[in-house]
């Protein structure tokens, strides 16, 4: 039962990603594309749909689903609330499809109100 779920949520998330309500955003010349996640906006109710109809989270499953080659890193303000925040905002990326391995967690933020996230060309 829970494995037909799981199938259902990616299909959704695919569907939803592929209409052309969907945003996408491409990284242009290698150069890193910006997106801000507020507390505001993270301060919801968190299902699979409230999650993605984050604008930036929106955009970044948008952008790194169907590219090769691109990287997410997650910068968030330092301490214990920041990489709470941080990590659970990568399990629930992960859960919607995007390789964990390509989710960065980068302490640092300036704002203590918001998460940066940038999505940059991975260099080999």
């Amino acid at each position: 039962m829970i494995h037909k779920n799981i199938i259902e949520i990616r299909v959704l998330v695919l569907l939803f990603c592929l209409s052309p309500v969907g945003l996408t955003l491409a990284a242009t010349k290698d150069k890193p594309v910006y997106f801000a996640l507020t507390q505001q906006q993270w301060s919801v109710p968190r299902t699979a749909e409230s999650v993605l109809a984050m604008p930036a989270v929106h955009k970044v499953v948008n952008s790194l689903l169907d590219k090769k080659g691109y990287a997410l890193r997650i910068r968030y303000p330092g301490g214990e609330v920041g990489i709470l925040w941080a990590s659970e905002l990568k399990g629930w990326l992960v859960s919607l499809g995007l390789a964990s391995g390509y989710i960065e967690l980068q302490p640092g933020g300036l704002n203590v109100q918001e998460i940066e996230l940038s999505i940059n060309k991975i260099l080999y």
